[in-house]
């Protein structure tokens, strides 16, 4: 019987290379469970750090003007850093002249800090109504014994202009005296509204009557800027009261007597019966 040739000889598989320590390890422990072993370099940083992630270290984030998002930390570094650039190009003359101009200011703000604190306290308003005038109220020639001043509508025959649906009027109990009375009405500027009022007094009376009544010939033309007035929304018009001895006279020689602001109050109607 013939010897097997060697092509009939089965062919030998060929030597598995020797595995590495290493292999052997993760081998060993892939088949206990284990995770494999991770190297640093089998990640990157800029691959998994998430959002979140910044946020746990403790970075603040806004919306930027392009949609995105940058981190508040970062923006602030960037104008500290470019004030730090911007500074460092400066010369010694350039940096000697922001030094004085901040001195400089900060001076300016300091003496205007005392200034504004050094000034006199305003004091509260001075009352200037009705109420406060010292009656009776004695000039050199005139005595005021009593005041009372009231918005009403026009009576009849009294002469009013268009428009004045309710007017100031003020009734004056005289005391005595002879001389001319004067009663001027400035409005909420100040500019003097109606007509002039004066009138002789003899012995205290006026037209043989010891009480005058003032009626302004303008007014307004509802009794809502009244609400106005006493809302403070719009200041009351003033009642000026003069003296004189004689009726050619300026305003400016003639003396003030009694000066208040016109009450915002305006006269009950009598009810038709």
């Amino acid at each position: 019987m013939a010897s097997p040739t060697d092509s009939d000889t089965p062919a030998q598989p060929e030597a598995a290379p020797a595995a590495s320590g290493r292999e052997k390890k993760e081998d060993l422990r892939r088949k206990a469970g284990r995770p494999k072993s991770v190297r640093p370099t089998d990640f990157e940083p800029m691959a998994w750090e998430s959002s979140k992630t910044k946020v746990d270290r403790g970075e603040v984030y806004h919306d930027g003007e392009s949609g995105g998002k940058a981190p508040i930390g970062s923006c602030l570094s960037g104008v500290v850093n470019g004030l730090k650039a911007a500074w460092g190009r400066l010369n010694v003359f350039e940096m000697a002249s922001v030094a004085a101009f901040v001195i400089v200011a900060l001076l300016g703000l300091f003496f205007f800090r005392s200034l504004v604190h050094s000034g006199p306290v305003v004091d509260a308003l001075e009352d200037t109504s009705l109420a406060v005038v010292d009656l009776p109220a004695k000039g050199s020639l005139l005595t005021l014994n009593s005041i009372e001043a009231v918005w009403r509508d026009p009576l009849p025959g009294e002469t009013v202009r268009p428009g004045a649906n309710i007017v100031p009027v003020v009734n004056i109990a005289l005391g005595g005296g002879i001389g001319y009375l004067r009663v001027l009405f400035r409005d909420e500027v100040g500019k003097i509204r109606g007509d002039s009022l004066v009138e002789k007094v003899t012995s205290g009376r006026v037209a043989g009557g010891a009480t005058y009544t003032g009626v302004c010939s303008e007014g307004y033309a509802t009794s809502m800027r009244l609400i106005e007035c006493l809302a403070g929304r719009l200041e009351p018009w003033t009642v000026q009261i003069y003296e004189s001895k004689d009726y050619d006279m300026s305003i400016n020689e003639w003396t003030l007597i009694a000066m208040f602001d016109m009450p915002a109050e305006q006269e009950a109607k009598p009810q038709a019966g």
